[in-house]
This record gives C-alpha cells, sequence and structure tokens, in this order.
C-alpha cells in the first residue's frame, strides 16, 4: 500500500514522537505519527477505530461562538455567562480593543485558578487514601492529553477537565496519583486506580466520547 493509498479525508501529521494517534478536532480526523513508519503500518493499526472516527466527525458540532452571554461547560453540566448560576465572569469595558480575545483570556485564567484548587485538593485526597507522596500540582493547557506524573511525583491536569463531570475529572485525578506507584499501565497499575475508582472505564469512556469537544471549547477569536 503506497502513499496514494492514504485515505483523503484523513490529515496525517509527522513528528519526533514513538506512538501513532487518531482523534478528531474541529471536524478533522488528524492521525499523529512518527516521521518514518510507513503509511501502510500507520493505516493498519488505525484501521479499527475508523469507523468510530468518521462517526465521530459526522456528528460534530462546532464550539460556541466567544460572547458575554455565551453557554460554559462547568462540572458537566451547562451555565450560561452573565447568569446568576455561573461561576465565571468576563464583562470587557468600553477601552478593550478585542472583546472576544478579552473574554476568552479571561475565562481561561477562571477556569485555570478553579482547576488549580480543585486538582490540589484532590490529589491530597487520593494521595493520602493510596499512602504516597505526591509533589507539585499544576494545570496546563495540554492539546493532546488529560494529565501527567513526573517521575519525582510532579501531577500536572488540563484545565478543560473542569468543564467534564465531577467524576470523569476524579478519574483523571486517581490515574495520575497511580502512577506514584507504577509508572506505566501495567495490570498492576490498573488495579490499583480499580482500588480507588471502580467505575474509571465508564469514566474514560466519557473522554473518548466527549474529550474532543472539550479540547475544541473557547477556540482563539481567529479561528
Amino acid at each position: 500500500m503506497g502513499r496514494e493509498a492514504w485515505p483523503a479525508d484523513l490529515t496525517l501529521v509527522r513528528s519526533p514522537r514513538k506512538t501513532i494517534s487518531l482523534h478528531v478536532s474541529r471536524g478533522d480526523i488528524l492521525v499523529r505519527a512518527p516521521l518514518r513508519t510507513p503509511q501502510s503500518h500507520i493505516l493498519a493499526l488505525i484501521q479499527h477505530r475508523l469507523d468510530w472516527a468518521r462517526e465521530r466527525r459526522h456528528r460534530y458540532v462546532a464550539p460556541a461562538a466567544i460572547s458575554p452571554n455565551m453557554p460554559l461547560l462547568w462540572h458537566g453540566e451547562t451555565r450560561v455567562l452573565g447568569t446568576p448560576d455561573c461561576p465565571f465572569s468576563a464583562v470587557p469595558g468600553p477601552r478593550v480593543r478585542d472583546p472576544r480575545a478579552w473574554i476568552r483570556r479571561q475565562l481561561i485564567n477562571q477556569y485555570r485558578t478553579r482547576a488549580l484548587d480543585y486538582f490540589n485538593d484532590r490529589s491530597a485526597y487520593w494521595a493520602s487514601q493510596l499512602g504516597v507522596q505526591i509533589g507539585q500540582v499544576s494545570v496546563r493547557d495540554y492539546r493532546g492529553r488529560w494529565g501527567s506524573c513526573s517521575h519525582r511525583g510532579d501531577l500536572a491536569f488540563n484545565w478543560r477537565l473542569m468543564m467534564a463531570p465531577p467524576a470523569v475529572a476524579d478519574y483523571v485525578c486517581v490515574h495520575e496519583v497511580c502512577h506514584r506507584l507504577h509508572m506505566n499501565h501495567s495490570a498492576a497499575f490498573w488495579a490499583a486506580v480499580s482500588s480507588l475508582c471502580p467505575d474509571w472505564k465508564q469514566h474514560r469512556h466519557w473522554l473518548h466520547e466527549h474529550g474532543s469537544s472539550l479540547m475544541d471549547a473557547l477556540p482563539k477569536t481567529n479561528e
């Protein structure tokens, strides 16, 4: 199978990485792969997920436009900016040159602040349940992952998890804390995850189904 056989509806992005991934972003099917991996090998590995990706693209809904009364996700529920039950506030003044860009920055900063408080608290709780020590907790603007754990025990989480249901965000927290016992995804690692979060498969499935929508939320104003 040569280069000419590459499906026209898939966008191949090569980089100095070691793994192959497939995901749907803003209505496009992106395949990320190492620089020298043959296209035939890439297609063979992703073939079983192509129907899923194409169905996901078909159901794609563009993210809400940035505005003073836009809908926002908060812990899995939709809130409307500018209403009493919305925990965010972003009212640009008359001298703001680009109100949409300003609103976006304000909202991301507020999401990040709440995410840091949330994951500091939940990471400490789950670490105590597991009997492990953790390092610094931070929030990141990840585009392709939900969390990470360094060999020093520092944990980082995607601020967009504040848009997901709390149980889903908690699963990611448990996942990273369990890496303090096993820096891999072995059977022992998943047993540790199951001991703290028995429904982890359900929460992981939620991320597979809805994660791209979270990643696409609050797009840059020129997108």
